[in-house]
């Protein structure tokens, strides 16, 4: 088998390395809101397509609707994840626009609106479970659904995974002596700048 045998083959046994994955991902989009249907949770969306062949996976999921039950709702834009077919489990997902809720306090519902001029945030996950996930917010404005009361934000960043083995250590020392405490399941980080109300809002501060 000459050199451009041996290219062809390599590139048919990765069309179908892709294909597989593309697959098993829109498979897993459409399994993953079926399980929180059979939660109890009310979970739709419009369409599930997957593409970028052949140096990337993108995934887009079109009308997206959450629901869970006498506790918050969210109505948001089309979500679109990425991920390199070398590494599908390291995903970056991107979701900017209108994003919708419905908040329960104390049994009364509060309607919100947001808008991200950006919303992107990456996920590794690792055995079918998260390991790490990040989300960061810019130029965010938040208000009440039947107000023009506002919220702005020129940035917020989430960090929640795995602790570190220095933050997770149960060996924690206090005055140079090791203290027994439980590892921690979960670090989680947050970042916050250029927060403004509106001026007819107040804070208690």
């Amino acid at each position: 088998m000459g050199l451009a045998g041996i290219g062809l083959a390599l590139g048919l046994v990765y069309s179908v390395y892709w294909q597989q994955l593309a697959n098993g991902i829109e498979t897993g989009v459409v399994d993953w809101f079926q399980q929180r249907r059979d939660e109890g949770w009310e979970a739709r969306y419009g369409s599930v397509t997957v593409d970028g062949f052949p140096f990337s996976l993108r995934v887009t999921i079109s009308g997206p609707q959450l629901t869970y039950p006498e506790r918050w709702s969210w109505v948001g834009p089309p979500v679109v994840g990425e991920a390199a077919p070398w590494r599908p489990n390291d995903w970056i997902l991107h979701a900017p626009g209108q994003h919708e809720g419905i908040v329960t306090i104390a049994s009364l519902p509060l309607a919100l609106v947001a808008q991200f001029g950006d919303a992107r945030g990456r996920v590794i996950v690792s055995h079918g479970r998260m390991r790490h996930a990040e989300v960061m917010l810019e130029n965010a404005h938040l208000r009440a659904a039947t107000g023009d009361d506002a919220v702005t934000i020129g940035r917020l960043d989430i960090a929640v995974g795995k602790p570190t083995r220095e933050s997770g250590s149960a060996g924690a020392r206090t005055a140079g002596a090791p203290v027994d405490r439980p590892a921690p399941s979960l670090a989680a980080s947050l970042g916050l700048t250029d927060l403004k109300l509106s001026e007819s809002l107040t804070t208690p501060l």
